[in-house]
């Protein structure tokens, strides 16, 4: 901002203006009611009109004629005593906003992956594309009128769905449900992979093309959904026969299957209520004690996938188990009855710590609990130093006596 005397000009909301169009901009400052001309830098923006509001506003209107120079302007304004006051880029003139006139294809797959071509106007090599809310990958600029792009998969929503198509200077066009991902549920794995004849045990159902709305049925029984991610399904099994059962998800008039999903076993699961600590070394050796039912004396632990070595089953209530080594992170931990293969899995998650790294050193360098003087050596100070700061101290009673 330059200024010259008492006319001042310090603030606009910027303007992005695209050629052969005309919008509106307000400036502020000071002593503007004084204003008797405004331009805008340069050829091809013409102010078409401004109003003072007070003393610190102006508003103008602005048109840029359809080959106005695109980039940066700044705007003059002069009062009736001569003096003049700029603002610099207080306006960027664009290419006119980009257009979407139509998407190939409009229906989706919902794992994503497919090529969707758009066509419109005003498109720029550095155009981003957003479908559903999320962001599209390997955009490819054709030409102005022309893009193409990979889809993200579905969120999990599976009515239209806005393709937003983004220009590097902020303007945007918007197809408003302009493609619909369809459901094509896969289920690919359930875990727990073995569930009680009497049912009632939580599993995860994983895969694709999952959303809200999913049913789950085990062996054609309705299971209970408990949450649904475009990616998973918690469920609660229904009561089933010995022996291995298809788990279908059903999303609106589409199904997938995964043959043998859930196997039904005769047993009692065990079930984890508690454990503590939540945390331990990366290192390994951590004592965790297991809180829940029905332990078996053969009872297995797992902390995330690795096998604790050393289990102490103190009763049906009460295990011990030493962490085993692991990156650092937080996984669950699991309680398996081998026998049966039934398995309970924590509802929090166990810490690991890496330990082996030390603490920083605190400012200034060395221990936070080393008090005792060193020379640069790294030694003690030894006798003859000693004997050295004793006869400063004694030199210096004397002068104050």
């Amino acid at each position: 901002m330059e200024t010259d005397g008492t006319l001042n000009l310090n603030s606009t909301e910027g303007l992005l203006l695209p050629v052969g169009e005309t919008s509106s901009l307000v400036v502020t400052g000071a002593n503007l009611d004084q204003a008797i001309s405004v331009e805008v830098t340069g050829t091809g923006v013409t102010v078409q009109s401004f109003a003072p509001f007070g003393t610190i506003g102006l508003n103008l209107n602005l048109v840029a004629a359809a080959d106005a120079t695109r980039g940066f302007r700044s705007v003059r304004v002069t009062d009736s005593g001569g003096r003049i006051a700029y603002l610099t880029a207080a306006v960027r003139v664009v290419d006119p906003a980009p257009g979407i006139t139509q998407l190939t294809p409009n229906s989706l797959d919902s794992g994503g992956g497919e090529q969707l071509t758009i066509l419109g106007s005003g498109f720029t090599p550095d155009t981003a594309v957003v479908i559903g809310g999320q962001l599209a990958t390997a955009v490819v600029f054709v030409s102005d009128t022309q893009l193409s792009c990979t889809t993200p998969p579905s969120s999990g929503v599976f009515t239209p769905v806005d393709v937003v198509v983004i220009r590097d200077d902020g303007l945007e066009a918007r197809a408003i449900g302009g493609v619909t991902y369809q459901a094509q549920p896969t289920p690919t794995s359930v875990d727990p992979a073995f569930a009680p004849l009497q049912g009632g045990t939580l599993h995860t159902v994983y895969g694709t093309g999952f959303g809200v709305g999913a049913t789950v049925l085990v062996g054609g029984t309705p299971a209970t959904v408990v949450s649904t991610s475009p990616d998973s399904i918690l469920f609660s099994a229904p009561a089933g026969a010995a022996g291995p059962m298809d788990v279908t998800v059903r999303l609106n008039a589409a199904e997938g299957t995964l043959t043998g999903g859930l196997t039904y076993v005769a047993g009692t699961p065990p079930q984890i209520v508690s454990f503590s600590p939540t945390s331990g070394s990366t290192a390994g050796g951590t004592i965790v004690t297991i809180q829940g039912s029905d332990f078996p004396s053969a009872a297995e632990v797992r902390f995330g996938s690795v096998l604790s070595g050393n289990v102490q089953v103190a009763s049906p209530n009460l295990l011990t188990a030493v962490a085993p080594a692991s990156a650092e992170g937080a996984v669950e931990l699991r309680v398996t009855d081998p026998a049966t293969n039934l398995t309970s899995i924590s509802s929090g998650l166990f810490s690991y710590i890496d330990t082996s790294a030390p603490p920083p050193p605190p400012p200034g360098g060395g221990s936070s609990s080393d008090c005792s003087l060193r020379p640069a050596g790294g030694g003690g100070l030894g006798s003859a130093g000693a004997l050295l700061i004793l006869g400063a101290a004694l030199l210096a009673l004397r002068r104050r006596g």
